[in-house]
């Protein structure tokens, strides 16, 4: 028997609807009827019975009816109706239109949150058409194109941020049934849909944006297609015009939105955009260019965008060579986050970016630089390679400033990400970006401009000032550590920069006092002097910075702005006395008032206040650096102390560069640490002691109580094993004395008094450290009762002198020359046993050459190998110029200078000896010569003693040409830093010049810097005197110079000395004056010798020649010198009569051969700029990073003769360093800030003490070196004769 069939299920509701029934009687029926409905399965239901209900339920009256409540029960009803007859609907196309737009109303007016009344029957409703899909018979209604738009654009408006995630969900449902379902989807769904993603940027992660997404990755194979098509519709239909192009862009941003959060919709528009990289359109390929960048750099999805689309991928690399700069350019902005996101894609991004490094246009080189300053630690660490940083630290020497600031930006932002690293000794952080400091700080020293931009970034990234709340000794430690990884050079110039090296006051310091005296303009007395004196002030200031123009500007505004709280703040900013503390805050505020006061001024007088002021070591630094040293202190490596004249020849002698760095690299961190506070240390006693001042009773203190030395140990000698401990007391001692004794003798006021004190000084200076004896005695030297103890020591020591050890009279010799320059008095009372001592005990005595050593070794050796009767023979020179220089105002100056300046220029004559046929050691005459012509220095800047030494001036100068490389390097150091001051009379400017021929690029450059930098920031009388009116003196010199000649080749090398000097000096402005002075050398006799005339005659028109070249090269005009001229008399006598002098005239010393042999000169200057070039930091960015690692040697210089450099050619010399360097206060480098000296009179020219220098010396290979200096010529021929034996014996 078959199984009965299930009865139909009827509607049992048989209730009118559409009677005029009261409001709640019709709501109640609709409930009941909906109750119903919803209760019925679709399966069981008798259709039939639902006829009346399904036509009462559209008649208008309920459709339209006024109360909410009656309309949202209808929707539901209708919408189980819907479900019940499903599939079939049961209602025409016209009733089913009216249907969903009643739908959709009542869900745009109802479903706005929980809260709502008769929200449950909207969401019913909600629910049923996305679970049913009855909704997609608006699909098949004939406008179902305005209708399915319309309920797009009804959803997007209705969803908001508090609705329900299942409400989201419905509607997501139903917008997805529809696109799915519809036969065609129309343009303004599309439009509604995308329309979201474009407002991202305004709503950001907002519900109609969720739902547009959700939406589009469920539908996306059916809309890749439309979506395609939307984008290539826009381009089509607008041009570039500035109206049209924002749709375009608007379109691309559109992508971008797209492919963060539905990449499937793109899969036929990444191959458009990688077509638009192509076309001749160039703000659509910049477009293009930038939106694959962004995708490409998408966290989520760019690797696998990469890949899928591989074309695009190398299409948009080769947009590296666009020939548009703003395409070039888009595309190096866009990789900052395919490196920050993908380090698969690393390799290929860093290599578009190193040649992007090098792009022709600044623009994209700073671009590329500043993409890496934005990336993050974590990724510049593992995901950037050192190498490609190094390559951006090339872009730090960029002949555009933009290009410098960000590169600096860039290496200065990573460094203080990873300093917290770094202070941890983190090994990889540290060989990835521990180098950054020192190139830096090398990076300052090669230009002005370059070190404008290098200051910036130190003092805002890499030593920035202390932070509220952070304590000086915590920064103090920042600064070692950033010390601790410095190079040679770059710690020079940290020293440079901590600005302790100018001569106080400064002349920032005299523009502050000018202002004041200016009164904002307003001036009772003295206004044109006040108002000279400060527009002088403001040209040398100027001159220092980048924008000379503009910084002159800026300071006048300063100026007249007249605000006394600025100028207090800034004196604080660079008085000695200030704390890091108050130089902190006072530069805060006072930046903060300019900004506020003079906003345009703010960069110019940053620059003036990092220039200024002593934020990096000040006298908050001295306990920490001395507490450093304390705690842990080694052996340094040999004089770890920076002088100027080292930092210039950083990549010489690769032996003893070497060596100090693996023995820097032996050391501990706590080592390295302590003896770069040394450093820091030794660099302010020497300039800047008054740092000093408030810390002079813990330095006595320490003295005090220091441990007994050992006797009989140099601290400095390499045989004797001193034991650690000893060796870190020494030390500590030995700096701590120095520092004392320099404040000492800045104010004798400060000497201790204490008698423990006293005596303990006085047992040091009896003792055998030379270094700490010195320092000992010069301390006594200045104390309050020095006249008793310091005659004591005096007596005791003289006494002492037949039967002293070696070691014991070198310290001894250390502390006459302090007595003898300082207490004269004192010393006088045994000058004579101490001078007849050092005469016939230590100058007189012989110093053979060692039997080891062979005939043309170098002629520098380090001085611990020289022996302690060497160092007693650099010191008793020292003494007796000392001597005179403390007597030079006593009546007796001249009888007891007249020995020492024939010995000194004996020593000179007979290249470092006594006897010209002595067979001394060549080392040791090497260091004599040099110390006898540094003491001839010395003794010129007293002006009694001037006119000796200017008298013999050609044989000194001679000295800048000797055989040996150091002796050069460290004469021509000590001359300029002597002159810079003009502590020497402006005729010695004209040595400088004989540098033209020297072979070692590095002299010449070093020449060329400190006369274009003076030349350039001194004032128009300043240059007149000191180097336009000198060029009369400097033809005398060349007719005095051995090596003249009247031959082609003679004359070709006079001329080149003449081009030099022209290439330097002359301009349009001076050429007229130059020119006259070399006329009126055939106006005047030698006055030494007539032999001498037709030298001079000779160069006086081989200059003419040169100058009148110069001038037709330049297009400068020759006029007559319009002004009259007085040669000086001291090199010049007049002609005897009127007849000689016509003679002169008319005769031609340059015959038409030796003129035409001269074509060329003049008008191109060959030898090497002193703009030194970065070259350096391609070869330094390739060596393995160490703390102290050397840079690699520079190819050797070419000469044109056998070298005479030390004797032998082709010979390599290695860089040696003083052990007992002078601790004397340094004068400021050439290349110095300090803009003092060209504001001083010569009247105010003080006399100070010359120090000596370490040298350093460094490899050279030729094969035909060019001979330089008197000497040179008679030891080329010893030397060709043995190689030419050499080269004939049998191998």
């Amino acid at each position: 028997m078959p199984p009965r069939r299930q009865a139909l299920e009827k509607l049992k509701f048989q209730d009118k609807l559409v009677k005029g029934h009261a409001t709640d009687v019709l709501l109640k029926k609709l409930k009941a009827l909906h109750t119903e409905l919803s209760e019925m399965d679709q399966e069981r239901v008798d259709t039939k019975s639902l006829m009346a209900v399904r036509k009462e339920l559209i008649h208008t009256s309920l459709l339209h009816h006024k109360d909410k409540g009656v309309k949202a029960y209808v929707a539901c009803c209708l919408a189980d109706l819907l479900r019940l007859y499903a599939p079939d609907a049961p209602y025409t196309a016209d009733e089913l239109r009216d249907i969903f737009q009643f739908f959709f109303k009542q869900l745009t007016s109802g479903l706005k949150g929980p809260d709502a009344p008769y929200y449950s029957q909207y969401f019913y409703l909600l629910e049923s058409l996305s679970t049913i899909k009855s909704v997609v018979l608006v699909c098949d209604l004939p406008s179902a194109d305005e209708l399915i738009t319309e309920i797009f654009r009804d959803f997007f408006d209705l969803i908001s941020q508090n609705m329900a995630k299942n409400v989201e969900m419905f509607m997501s449902d139903i917008l997805v049934a529809l696109i799915d379902e519809a036969q065609t989807l129309p343009s303004e769904l599309l439009n509604t849909i995308l329309a979201q993603f474009m407002q991202k940027s305004n709503r950001q992660d907002t519900a109609a944006l969720r739902l547009a997404v959700d939406v589009c990755n469920r539908t996306a194979e059916r809309l890749q297609r439309n979506v395609s098509q939307y984008f290539t519709d826009i381009i089509l239909q607008h041009d570039e015009d500035d109206d049209e192009i924002d749709h375009i862009r608007s379109a691309h941003d559109l992508i971008i939105s797209l492919n963060k959060s539905c990449p499937a919709l793109l899969l036929n528009v990444v191959p458009q955009l990688e077509e638009e990289l192509k076309v001749d359109r160039l703000q659509l390929r910049t477009l293009a260019t930038q939106v694959l960048g962004e995708m490409f750099g998408e966290l989520k999805n760019g690797v696998e965008l990469s890949r899928k689309y591989h074309a695009a991928w190398q299409a948009w690399l080769t947009r590296k060579n666009d020939k548009a700069v703003a395409v070039r350019l888009a595309m190096v902005e866009a990789t900052k986050s395919i490196i920050i996101n993908h380090a698969e894609m690393r390799n290929e991004i860093e290599e578009v970016l190193r040649l992007k490094l090098y792009d022709p246009e600044e623009k994209v080189r700073a671009a590329v630089c500043k993409v890496y300053s934005q990336v993050d630690f974590e990724t510049a660490l593992h995901h950037i390679s050192a190498d490609q940083l190094k390559e951006i630290a090339s872009r730090c020497m960029d002949k555009k400033r933009s290009v410098r600031q960000e590169a600096f930006a860039c290496l200065g932002r990573l460094y203080r990400l990873a300093f917290t690293e770094i202070e941890s000794n983190d090994a990889l952080t540290i060989e990835q970006f521990g180098w950054i400091p020192d190139l830096i700080f090398q990076s300052a020293s090669m230009s002005p401009e370059v070190k404008n931009d290098a200051f910036g970034v130190i003092y805002r990234y890499i030593l920035p000032l202390p932070s509220k709340g952070e304590d000086e000794a915590t920064w103090t430690e920042q600064l070692l550590i950033v010390a601790k990884d410095l190079e040679e050079r770059g710690m020079a110039m940290l020293l440079s920069m901590s600005n302790l090296k100018s001569s106080r006051p400064t002349i920032y310091e005299k523009f502050v006092e000018c202002c004041i005296s200016n009164n904002g303009g307003i001036i009772d007395e003295n206004e044109e002097e006040i108002a000279r004196a400060l527009s002088k002030v403001i040209q040398i200031i100027s001159s220092m910075l980048p924008d000379p123009s503009k910084a002159a500007e800026d300071l006048n505004s300063f100026a007249k702005a007249n605000e006394s709280r600025l100028y207090k703040l800034f004196k604080t900013c660079v008085d000695t006395q200030s704390d890091l503390k108050s130089i902190a805050k006072s530069s805060s505020e006072f930046l903060r008032r300019v900004e506020q006061t003079l906003p345009n001024a703010l960069d110019t007088l940053t620059s003036l206040l990092q220039h200024a002021s002593l934020s990096i070591i000040n006298q908050s630094s001295v306990p920490t650096l001395i507490k450093r040293l304390q705690q842990k202190s080694s052996r340094p490596t040999p004089n770890p102390e920076y002088s100027h004249s080292q930092t210039q020849h950083s990549q010489r002698n690769q032996s003893q560069s070497q060596t100090q760095a693996s023995e820097l690299q032996s050391n501990s961190t706590a080592q390295i640490l302590a003896i770069r506070a040394k450093s820091i240390l030794v660099y302010a006693a020497k300039n800047c002691p008054a740092i000093f001042k408030p810390h002079v009773v813990e330095l006595a203190r320490a003295i005090s109580s220091a441990a007994t030395l050992p006797n009989g140990i140099d601290d400095d000698d390499d045989d004797v094993i001193m034991d650690e401990g000893e060796r870190a007391k020494t030390t500590y001692l030995e700096v701590c004395m120095q520092c004392l004794a320099a404040a000492v003798r800045m104010d004798p006021e400060l000497a201790p008094t204490d008698k423990r004190t006293v005596d303990r000084l006085v047992k040091l200076g009896e003792g055998d450290y030379p270094r700490i004896a010195k320092f000992a005695a010069r301390i006594l030297a200045h104390s309050k009762n020095r006249l008793d103890v310091c005659s004591a020591l005096m007596e005791k020591l003289a006494l002492g002198l037949p039967n002293a050890t070696e070691d014991r009279l070198v310290a001894n010799l250390a502390v006459f020359a302090q007595f003898a320059g300082s207490a004269p008095q004192i010393f006088e009372e045994k000058s004579e046993v101490v001078i007849d001592h050092l005469v016939k005990t230590v100058l007189m005595t012989p110093s053979p050459k060692p039997k080891m050593q062979e005939d043309g070794e170098d002629e520098w050796g380090d001085l611990d190998q020289l022996g302690a009767l060497t160092k007693a023979k650099l010191l008793s020179i020292k003494i007796c110029a000392n001597r005179c220089l403390s007597n030079a105002s006593a009546p007796t100056a001249i009888d007891m200078s007249t020995p020492v300046f024939r010995m000194l220029w004996n020593l000179l004559e007979n290249s470092g000896s006594f006897d010209p046929h002595a067979l001394d050691d060549p080392q040791v005459k090497s260091r004599i010569r040099l110390q006898a012509a540094l003491s001839l220095l010395k003794l010129s800047q007293v002006s009694i003693y001037c006119k000796i030494v200017t008298a013999h001036l050609p044989l000194l100068a001679l000295t800048v040409q000797d055989t040996c490389f150091n002796v050069r390097h460290t004469f021509l150091c000590k001359l300029t830093q002597h002159l810079a001051l003009r502590k020497l009379d402006p005729r010695f400017n004209v040595i400088a010049f004989l540098t033209a021929h020297d072979p070692e690029k590095e002299i010449r450059d070093r020449a060329r810097s400190y006369i274009t930098t003076y030349f350039q920031r001194s004032t128009p009388d300043v240059r007149l005197s000191n180097f336009e009116m000198i060029f009369i003196r400097f033809l005398h010199l060349l007719a005095h110079h051995p090596d003249f000649s009247t031959d082609a080749e003679g004359l070709l090398d006079m001329a080149k000395y003449v081009e030099f000097y022209v290439d330097v000096i002359s301009s349009s402005d001076n050429i007229s004056l130059l020119y006259h002075l070399a006329m009126k050398a055939k106006s005047v006799r030698d006055a030494e010798s007539d032999k001498y005339n037709e030298n001079l005659y000779v160069m006086s028109e081989l200059a003419q020649h040169i100058l009148k070249a110069r001038a037709k090269a330049q297009s400068w005009n020759l006029p007559s010198y319009p002004g009259k001229i007085k040669l000086p008399i001291d090199i010049f006598k007049p002609h005897p009569n009127q007849e000689t002098a016509n003679k002169v005239f008319r005769t031609a010393y340059l015959s038409e051969e030796a003129l035409s042999s001269l074509e060329g000169i003049g008008k191109a200057w060959k030898s090497p700029k002193s703009k030194v070039s970065f070259s350096f930091l391609s070869l330094y960015a390739h060596i393995p990073y160490s703390p102290q690692h050397q840079q690699p040697q520079r190819p050797p210089a070419k000469r044109k003769q056998p070298s005479a450099r030390n004797g032998q050619a082709g010979a390599k010399s290695k860089r040696r360093k003083k052990i007992n360097s002078s601790d004397e206060e340094e004068s400021p480098a050439t290349d110095s800030d300090d803009g003092d000296v060209f504001m001083k009179s010569d009247n105010e020219v003080k006399t100070e003490n010359a120090t000596h220098p370490e040298t350093d010396e460094s490899d050279i290979a030729s094969d035909e070196p060019e001979a330089v200096g008197r000497g040179a010529r008679t030891r080329n021929a010893k030397i060709r004769r043995k190689r030419a034996a050499k080269s004939k014996a049998p191998s």
